[in-house]
């Protein structure tokens, strides 16, 4: 029955967020430079499985490895719509007024290439150039103490929680403790920090 309901769930998500299509989209991007990018997530409830263009992403230049395993970061412009910021992160229509221009003169640009936006957005400060702000997300790894060894049911498991790993585990003798790297990420807009967690 779990398995089932699963299916039915991922078969919607699935079609919901037209992921064969946004699939297609990344395949294509990875035949064309070697890389593609898509991001998933959940907000209020809801999974989304969005499509990243190439130009949106900056891996770290200093890191030639495949799949960038070594890389100490990896940033992602998002040209967001400033009624979204002020949706998602209310606090920071305290510090920017985005229906005056000046202020946030700095976090636009008038780059068409530099994002998903059509040469007509009506829901603009100068016209389509300036109809969007510049969310900056940044990853980036920090050293971090993870546990890991097998549950009760004879499963692995590793958690960067002592305490969840001790009630995981049979016993605390078992319980594995490695030196990690715990992936944090950090959005910001201009000066302003929006989030910050892993």
């Amino acid at each position: 029955k779990l398995a089932a309901a699963l299916t039915h769930w991922l078969y919607h998500i699935q079609e919901n967020q037209k992921v064969p299509y946004k699939g297609s989209l990344k395949f294509r991007d990875m035949l064309i430079t070697g890389i593609g990018w898509s991001n998933q997530y959940k907000e209020h409830g809801i999974n989304y499985y969005d499509y990243v263009h190439p130009f949106n992403v900056i891996p770290d230049p200093d890191n030639l490895e495949p799949q960038y395993a070594g890389g100490k970061y990896l940033c992602r412009k998002r040209w967001m719509d400033p009624e979204r910021v002020t949706k998602l992160w209310p606090f920071i229509s305290k510090y920017i007024d985005f229906d005056d221009y000046y202020p946030v003169e700095g976090i636009t640009s008038p780059e068409i290439m530099d994002r998903q936006s059509s040469y007509t957005d009506t829901n603009s400060y100068y016209g389509y150039a300036q109809g969007r702000v510049l969310v900056v997300e940044a990853q980036h790894k920090v050293q971090k103490k993870s546990y890991c060894g097998i549950d009760s049911n004879g499963n692995y498991f590793a958690t960067f929680d002592e305490e969840k790993a001790e009630k995981m585990s049979n016993s605390s003798k078992e319980i594995e403790e490695k030196d990690s790297e715990r992936v944090m990420r950090t959005l910001f807009l201009d000066n302003f920090l929006l989030e910050h967690a892993p």
